[in-house]
């Protein structure tokens, strides 16, 4: 994550576990490029992720088929996690 993204959604960015809590998680590439595109980081939103296979083998979304967050977009995206 650039450090001009990381100022703007208010997270720290660096590297190691005490500092990293931005992370370099898929999510938060996405929001660096967004953001470079000049899209406010607050109109960004997370949606649940499923596991596309689970579903499809039980015919409907079932609680397994659910991606938990990782700790970074926990911190990093707080607002939009459950």
């Amino acid at each position: 994550m650039s450090p001009y993204a990381a100022q703007l959604i208010g997270e720290p960015w660096g590297h190691g576990e005490d500092k990293n809590k931005a992370g370099a998680c898929t999510e938060v590439s996405a929001v660096d490029q967004l953001v470079r595109q000049g899209i406010d980081p607050s109109r960004i939103k997370f949606i649940d992720a499923l596991r596309p296979r689970i579903v499809y083998e039980n015919g409907k979304i079932v609680n397994d088929a659910y991606i938990k967050p990782c700790e970074n977009c926990k911190i990093s995206w707080s607002k939009g996690t459950k």
